[in-house]
């Protein structure tokens, strides 16, 4: 595994970031405002049956307004309640735009905004309408789930007899998608789901599709409590590398956390292999305790890399309200060298995938 490859800017976070953030936010005021003066003729429609074209359209040019990538439903249980869905549809980097417009929402009675399509108790009872009006049963679906211990993660092959039908590949991935976050939810989807493929042919150790909570189910208990992941490597030149990182790590469940912080702390007191003395370590951790106090609950650190005299820190942010200036204050009491702390938007968190087990 090789770490620590990654130049950090230590100009913080650019303008453009900035600039997109608050194009986001104005648009997501802008729905609201929209929204009160139509929802309870929404509501009178979607009670009727469905959504005239005008406001279906209206809701599609607002959402797009917040981003391109967001996409929406309107469900319904009952004629008197509601239920409006903004969803990243699983991509993780526009995950925390979808949590703000939820969390901006108004109380409407009859109303509730969610920012991920939800399971759905009855998923398997339902019928979904793709494909241009053709009408597939979620039942006939069966699932191949392999429990991928290592990354705490499940990887499943999905079947279903329409999937033989279909000659377009992503309309079989839209409806295995689909099927996915009405039997366990999108964000459980993002927690626990790492490999997702299409079979055309019945899988030899498929299950029911409704059996596939409750593998999920075991896989979420059996890593309740929370831990750390102590990974090792080696950097382009032989020194070895020493880092941990929170396991598992799911990137749904710090939703607004879409700005990286990487602290970076060298010191001069060092083994041989540029590693870190019992004096600096004992230093590192008490930094790393004091680093916590300053950033929670508002921002999370997510795991540290040793190596070659120093130590990076990284800490996911909301870019909204953002914690850097405490931290730059705390870097500056950092003794074994000087410190430095550098701001970056990164709302897909890539800027840690080399740490994933």
């Amino acid at each position: 595994m090789g770490l620590l490859g990654r130049r950090y800017d230590k100009s913080g976070a650019g303008r453009d970031e900035q600039r997109d953030l608050n194009h986001a936010l104005t648009a997501i005021s802008a729905f609201w405002g929209w929204w009160s003066t139509v929802h309870e003729q929404i509501a009178a429609e979607a009670a009727a049956g469905g959504l005239s074209p005008e406001h279906t359209a209206e809701i599609t040019a607002h959402v797009e307004a917040i981003s391109k990538g967001l996409e929406w439903e309107l469900n319904g249980p009952d004629p008197a309640t509601h239920q409006l869905v903004v969803t990243a549809g699983g991509a993780m980097e526009l995950r925390s735009l979808a949590q703000r417009w939820a969390q901006a929402a108004p109380d409407d009675p009859g109303w509730s905004y969610l920012p991920a399509r939800q399971a759905v108790p009855a998923a398997l009872d339902a019928t979904l309408v793709v494909d241009a009006g053709r009408r597939i049963s979620p039942a006939a679906a069966e699932i191949a789930a392999r429990v991928d211990q290592r990354r705490a993660a499940v990887d499943v092959i999905v079947y279903h007899p329409v999937f033989a039908d279909l000659a377009d590949p992503w309309a079989r991935e839209q409806i295995a998608a689909l099927i996915l976050s009405r039997l366990l939810g999108e964000d459980d989807v993002a927690r626990w789901i790492r490999q997702v493929e299409v079979a055309t042919d019945r899988p030899l150790d498929g299950i029911p599709a409704g059996s596939l909570p409750a593998v999920v189910e075991q896989v979420a208990a059996r890593y309740a409590e929370p831990r750390w992941a102590l990974l090792t490597g080696s950097t382009a030149t032989g020194l070895p590398v020493v880092a941990t990182i929170r396991f598992p790590l799911h990137r749904v469940d710090y939703p607004l956390a879409d700005q990286h912080l990487a602290v970076v702390l060298p010191y001069r007191d060092r083994t041989e292999q540029r590693l870190p003395t019992a004096t600096t370590l004992e230093a590192l951790n008490d930094f790393e305790e004091r680093l916590l106090t300053v950033i929670e609950p508002g921002a999370v650190l997510v795991g540290h890399e040793t190596a070659n005299g120093r130590r990076i820190m990284h800490v996911y942010q909301d870019a909204a309200e953002p914690v850097t200036a405490a931290v730059t204050e705390l870097a500056r009491s950092w003794r074994p060298g000087r410190a430095s702390v550098a701001a970056t938007s990164d709302p897909a968190w890539t800027h840690i995938v080399h740490l994933r087990p």
